[in-house]
């Protein structure tokens, strides 16, 4: 049975809730959300393996490098990494997409678009269009281009199947009302959160999105519901 997000708990006056300024000061991040989706599903659905102890070690080598780079960001980590992959390019499906999402957080989009063209070059043949396509819309939104952006959430809402792609649906819509809210479009933003609220959207997929977007006590819910205050 589907469930819409206004039948969840919104008890409360959430306008100066923590929670709800983060959320408001860091929509980009939402915006972003679901970006490497495409590498992991392209990774689960392959197994890599290694047939040499020099495969093995640079395996290893390859994860503890990996981590470095994810605490310190340091270039010379992203550089070591790189190396291994181009001697074990199976190793991309691994890394790239990860890499990708952390260049593009921390304000790199070039080098994070190198990552993302190389993912589509590699999985073109496996049917991940709709993936592909909003991934493509969070590099306009990391270079400011909301406009471009929200043509790229419209295309995509045309060509998602709500039924296999439950997930990818609803967050392609949360995409859609900030990216409005960006743009100043109101009407269309209010339509928007109307339409989460109100929607067919799979249950599973809105408890999801709820947990998500969950910072401390508050979440997805009271988030659009201070939006249509505002509005």
């Amino acid at each position: 049975m589907n469930q819409s997000v206004h039948n969840l708990n919104l008890d409360g006056d959430w306008t100066n809730h923590p929670a709800i300024e983060w959320l408001s000061k860091h929509k980009h991040i939402l915006l972003w959300s679901f970006f490497c989706l495409v590498a992991v599903l392209v990774f689960a659905a392959r197994y890599v393996t290694w047939q040499t102890q020099n495969n093995e070690k640079d395996f290893f080598k390859s994860e503890a490098v990996f981590s470095d780079f994810q605490k310190d960001r340091d270039e010379s980590s992203l550089d070591q990494l790189e190396e291994i992959m181009n001697r074990h390019p199976e190793l991309k499906a691994k890394y790239e997409g990860s890499l990708a999402q952390i260049l593009l957080t921390i304000g790199n989009p070039a080098q994070s678009e190198s990552f993302f063209n190389d993912i589509v070059s590699r999985t073109k043949s496996d049917h991940l269009k709709s993936y592909h396509l909003y991934s493509e819309g969070s590099f306009l939104i990391a270079n400011g281009n909301y406009g471009a952006a929200l043509e790229s959430a419209k295309q995509l809402e045309k060509v998602i199947d709500q039924e296999k792609q439950p997930l990818l649906a609803i967050f392609n819509t949360i995409r859609l009302g900030m990216l409005y809210q960006e743009l100043g479009r109101s009407d269309e933003e209010l339509a928007i959160w109307e339409q989460l609220q109100k929607g067919s959207f799979k249950q599973e997929a809105i408890l999801t999105a709820n947990q998500i977007f969950k910072i401390g006590n508050a979440n997805l819910d009271q988030y659009i519901e201070e939006r249509k205050k505002a509005l």
